[in-house]
């Protein structure tokens, strides 16, 4: 009896058990891999990067996800903070008070604070019990301005101030809003202009 036959017919049966067996261990694998595959692994690069912006970077003015947005804003007040800490300033815990007045009113940041440097040194030599850093309120020839309540009550009143009374009338810089907020400066060289252009500067490019 020639077995040839039937020995070809039981290799061939061993192969398609052999697929069979295989198929199905790869189909397992696979299942188990799905079930357990990290969703993390699922966040593109440029977003887990963007997540993880640093705070200190050149901040750009709007970011293309909304962890740009939200950190870039941040970034201000805490940048504000180090710089006031690093003047010994009692504005210090105050920071973000700046930002969110210079939001509303749409006033440059560092406006506020440049010009509280120029007129009490941050907040450090003011008449007592005044909480007016910013020489509000102080006409030629007088020793004394606006007194307010805290400090808070001072940063918002003097943004509302400088929106009303300067940048709404097209005085939007240091150069236009220094003859009305200070009238002697221009003709003594501009020492005010030169001191607050001078500490906005500083303020944005502070890094620490």
């Amino acid at each position: 009896m020639n077995s040839l036959p039937i020995l070809k017919w039981g290799l061939k049966l061993m192969g398609v058990v052999l697929w069979g067996i295989s198929s199905v261990f790869v189909l397992g694998v696979s299942f188990f891999m799905l079930l357990n595959f990290a969703p993390n692994s699922l966040i593109p690069s440029f977003v887990e990067n963007s997540l993880n912006y640093s705070l200190y970077k050149a901040l750009p003015n709007r970011g293309s996800v909304l962890g740009h947005f939200v950190i870039s804003r941040d970034a201000r007040g805490a940048i504000l903070q180090e710089y006031l800490k690093a003047r010994n300033s009692p504005l210090l815990n105050h920071a973000d008070d700046f930002i969110r007045a210079a939001d509303q009113y749409r006033l440059p940041w560092t406006l506020l604070p440049a010009i509280a440097g120029k007129e009490s040194g941050f907040g450090k030599s003011i008449p007592k019990n005044s909480y007016n850093p910013f020489g509000w309120g102080v006409y030629t020839g007088q020793q004394t301005g606006v007194n307010f309540s805290s400090w808070k009550e001072a940063i918002f009143s003097v943004a509302k101030g400088l929106r009303e009374n300067y940048f709404d009338k097209g005085l939007d810089t240091p150069e236009e809003i220094e003859p009305y907020y200070t009238p002697l400066s221009p003709s003594k060289g501009h020492p005010w202009l030169n001191d607050v252009s001078y500490f906005m500067q500083e303020i944005e490019n502070w890094r620490e």
